[in-house]
């Protein structure tokens, strides 16, 4: 099938951002498919206000420095809800999740008027991170599932080092298997090279998956979501995971590595911007060549003007819930990333 490389340009954040297309020929009448829209959003810190004997989540807190309560977690909450419901649309969607506390948190979002209207359904389990934080998946009521489990990480050098476990979870669409990984990186916390083998190792647990249900039914198809902590280019996600640019002949292809090129990202840090939350899709879904693929190779990072702050020093960067100790009341530290799944 021949392809056509299709640039668009839209002004966000000051500057001229990217979106990456790879156009098929002979796309089918757009009156016989549906959208799926894929949403992965790290919704920093979202914790209620109840303590946890067994994590350190002391911080948020009624009595701690944030002064953290009720009203400031159902302000998150809306804030949250609204972010999600404006990215998906009119259309179904499935979200990625990472830094929420627990299921309550989960079950308390997807309640919320903003988002209580689509029924999500709500995959989680708790994680060994010393915070508590774990990743999570919201799916659509109708979306069939027939297998959920966690990869626990155990670090070879260091049994103590803990880290959010991987989620894996089978769906189908136009009765196609598509495993769906959330996955939340060990952060940079040291040093980005510091860190960089604890990264590393996870995503080498990542890749055994993905050739572990390779090799047992070729039909399967894979959509890794996550904040990776590392960006499209860094060794663990082209080298350890084996994605890659769509010009490259990986089997797993990073839908963001374009925007790295041209020095968008997800996260500010030192003034820099990092391309921290990626959606990674199989090859196989990028062509129209069944009834399930990714239309046009589309991927872009959600940055409406009311997620982002509006003053220097810090203009155009996420809105985050707190500077320090300081309540901002925005949404998150990180903006979320979509893509779109087209199905007949």
């Amino acid at each position: 099938m021949r392809l056509n490389i299709i640039l668009t340009s839209t002004l966000i954040l000051g500057f001229v951002f990217v979106s990456w297309r790879t156009q098929p020929e002979n796309v089918q009448s757009a009156a016989k498919y549906r959208d799926m829209e894929l949403m992965f959003y790290n919704v920093e810190n979202l914790f209620d206000t109840l303590n946890n004997p067994h994590t350190n989540d002391d911080e948020f807190l009624p009595g701690s420095e944030k002064q953290w309560n009720g009203s400031r977690y159902m302000a998150k909450l809306d804030s949250l809800a609204k972010v999600i419901q404006d990215g998906l649309g009119t259309n179904p969607g499935i979200v990625g999740l990472a830094e929420v506390e627990n299921k309550q948190v989960l079950e308390d979002l997807i309640n919320r008027p903003a988002l209580s209207f689509r029924k999500f359904r709500i995959v989680h389990q708790e994680s060994p991170d010393a915070r508590g934080i774990d990743v999570a998946l919201l799916l659509p009521p109708f979306v069939k599932t027939d297998s959920s489990y966690w990869v626990s990480i155990q670090f070879p050098k260091s049994k103590k080092a803990k880290t959010r476990d991987i989620l894996m979870t089978r769906i189908y669409l136009a009765e196609r298997p598509i495993w769906i990984a959330v996955n939340h990186f060990p952060s940079r916390l040291g040093g980005k090279e510091a860190s960089a083998e604890k990264r590393a190792f996870v995503a080498s647990q990542l890749r055994k998956q993905v050739d572990f249900y390779a090799s047992q039914d070729t039909n399967n198809c894979f959509i890794l979501m996550g904040d990776f902590n590392d960006e499209p280019m860094d060794s663990s996600l082209s080298k350890v995971l084996g994605a890659r640019s769509e010009k490259d002949s990986s089997d797993l292809v990073n839908l963001f590595w374009p925007l790295q090129e041209r020095g968008f990202g997800t996260y500010r840090y030192k003034g820099a911007w990092n391309m921290l939350d990626q959606i990674i899709v199989s090859r196989n879904l990028l062509y129209q060549l069944s009834r399930l693929y990714v239309p046009n190779g589309y991927a872009r990072i959600y940055v409406p003007s009311y997620i982002r702050e509006k003053e220097e020093p810090h203009k155009d960067e996420p809105l985050r819930t707190y500077a320090g100790n300081k309540y901002l009341g925005g949404f998150s530290d990180h903006f979320p990333v979509l893509s779109t799944l087209r199905y007949y």
